[in-house]
């Protein structure tokens, strides 16, 4: 029995190993849609590993069947669990703002301008705050729709307000990129485990039998961008809301991008600064 406990262990053991090389194989590559995909996912090297050490495991029986499939099981469960946490767009509302002197109104129609000069990050945005706004029943459209991509750089604001009253326009939300930071860091190394002997050959490893490796670490570059968000009243030119983004990326993504959008207009809605 003491016997068969230990070969249990040991299986147990190579099970979350090959779970943690196929974690940090995702990690490391960022490249987390390819999980899902059977020719390049870490999560079916590590199952079909994990299977070959179990089932060379003596002494089987229906209770070490049944462990063996739990502990698989809670192996790969922690593994998705990582992975889709990792899918989770990079973006969050670090810090935000109202100007509590201001009565909250209704806004009839609101604009959404992206300021930069990367026409495609701004059309990426402007479109999703837009979506986000419509999906939560405001009346909304983008300037680069309304008014062209020359008009987030123009100067003339007395010009400005009257093109947006002019298009009925009440409300506007501003994005810019007011900060890049980036920095590097070292990630440790950790313990790979495999064969020993596995780079002499045959004749090197015929004999031997599983062992630790230590795997060095790296190094990386690290990226923060600091966004701005700010909703005006057009008349006035009152600014009733501001936020402040951190994004970990320069290159959104559609899903990146719509989150964004979500973060500042919920909490726009949350601080009553947005009425339905």
């Amino acid at each position: 029995m003491m016997t068969e406990i230990r070969h249990l262990l040991e299986a147990a053991e190579a099970a979350a190993l090959e779970a943690g090389i196929a974690i940090k194989k995702v990690y490391r590559s960022g490249a987390f849609s390819t999980t899902l995909k059977a020719d390049a996912s870490p999560v079916i090297s590590a199952d079909i590993n994990t299977h070959g050490i179990l089932v060379d495991q003596p002494g089987r029986t229906n209770f070490k069947g049944a462990l063996i499939n739990k502990v698989v099981a809670l192996a790969m469960l922690l593994l998705s669990m990582l992975v889709f946490t990792c899918c989770e767009p990079c973006v969050r509302l670090s810090a935000s703002w109202i100007d509590s002197r201001i009565q909250p109104v209704r806004f009839q129609k609101i604009l959404v301008m992206a300021i930069g000069k990367d026409l495609q990050k701004r059309m990426l945005g402007e479109d999703n705050i837009r979506k986000v706004l419509k999906t939560r029943g405001f009346n909304a459209g983008t300037s680069l729709d309304e008014l062209g991509p020359g008009f987030a750089s123009r100067r003339d604001t007395a010009n400005m307000q009257r093109l947006l009253l002019d298009k009925q326009f009440d409300a506007v939300i501003t994005v810019r990129v007011v900060g890049i930071d980036e920095r590097d860091r070292r990630v440790p190394g950790g313990v790979y485990y495999g064969p020993v002997g596995f780079n002499q050959g045959f004749f090197g490893y015929f004999y031997q039998a599983w062992g630790y490796y230590p795997e060095a670490g790296y190094r990386e570059t690290v990226e923060e961008v600091l966004l701005e968000s700010n909703l005006y009243k057009v008349r006035t030119g009152e600014l009733l809301w501001s936020g402040q983004s951190k994004a970990f990326t320069r290159n959104p993504s559609p899903a990146m991008a719509e989150r964004y959008g979500k973060n500042i207009v919920d909490d726009m809605i949350k601080q009553g600064v947005l009425i339905y």
